[in-house]
């Protein structure tokens, strides 16, 4: 029987780099199809629409990470998604043990039944290419509908910008580079999302935060049959 050559092992919650030179993070490894993939947000590796080929992600270590596979297009309306998906080279394995995720990782089905719940703590955790030792903490604000108009562009020119609804707001330490990070409810280790978009209020970098609902991730990619793996 055949063994496989493990010849290196990424953490998510580490920093990467695409072929533009911007810095995001790996967020989650996920299962799908009887495959492993490493989940990110979807503008930090998708091809550019002036490209012809696709973007490859590379870690922070500068060695190449693998394809995008499938990641989810913006479009005029509200977006519920900003994901994607990397193959990982040959050899290489990426682990959730920075997520401490535990045993059986689970996320959250239904976020406004969870925030909810009486005595509900409202801490979340969320890595960041800024800070290696450990995640910074951040404190859920609350879920942003449609009617609130939440609007977020990822180029410097200001002209793409595209709404998102539903999402999860949270006050924390998050700046420019820390899209792709999973949030993580501190007390129970759910997977709440994927962080994406920071407001900067005074151009201090360190606003509000805001994550795609997982539920929605799933169900943009549901022909993959994703599952958190441990």
């Amino acid at each position: 029987m055949a063994t496989a050559i493990i010849s290196r092992r990424v953490l998510a919650g580490s920093a990467i780099v695409n072929s533009e030179f911007e810095t995001g993070m790996l967020g989650l490894r996920v299962l799908g199809s009887g495959k492993e993939y490493a989940m990110t947000c979807g503008h930090v590796v998708a091809p550019r629409p002036a490209k012809a080929t696709t973007a490859e992600p590379i870690t922070s270590e500068g060695r190449p990470l693998g394809p995008v596979v499938t990641w989810s297009p913006f479009g005029p309306g509200y977006n519920t998604t900003d994901a994607a998906l990397i193959d990982p080279g040959f050899g290489t394995v990426v682990s959730n043990e920075k997520l401490n995720l535990g045993p059986a990782p689970g996320y959250v089905e239904d976020i406004s039944a969870f925030l909810a719940t009486p005595g509900q703590d409202m801490k979340v955790e969320i890595h960041s290419s800024r800070v290696s030792a450990g995640p910074i903490l951040g404190e859920i604000d609350d879920v942003y509908i449609e009617s609130d108009n939440k609007k977020f562009g990822f180029d410097s020119t200001g002209k793409n910008e595209f709404f998102f609804a539903p999402i999860l707001g949270y006050h924390a330490g998050v700046d420019v580079g820390d899209s792709g990070s999973a949030v993580v409810h501190t007390q129970s280790r759910k997977v709440l999302g994927i962080h994406f978009a920071v407001d900067e209020p005074n151009g201090t970098g360190y606003g509000m935060g805001y994550c795609i609902l997982f539920p929605y991730i799933l169900a943009a990619f549901q022909d993959y049959q994703l599952t958190i793996s441990p």
